[in-house]
């Protein structure tokens, strides 16, 4: 893995953790809500740049 995908995927980890604790200290789902919506993007960057890395260029 790349530093950059490292670096999406501890950014991810912690947007989860925050979904997670807002989901079960506050009322409000909106906080959550864009974290996790915010981790699934990041997840997603993490996909693009270790496929970026792993794929022969041609």
């Amino acid at each position: 893995m790349s530093r950059k995908s490292r670096i999406f995927l501890a950014l991810a980890c912690v947007a989860f953790v925050v979904a997670l604790v807002s989901r079960l200290a506050f009322s409000s789902n909106d906080i959550s809500d864009f974290a996790t919506g915010l981790a699934v993007a990041l997840m997603v960057g993490v996909l693009i740049t270790w496929k970026g890395k792993r794929s022969p260029q041609s």
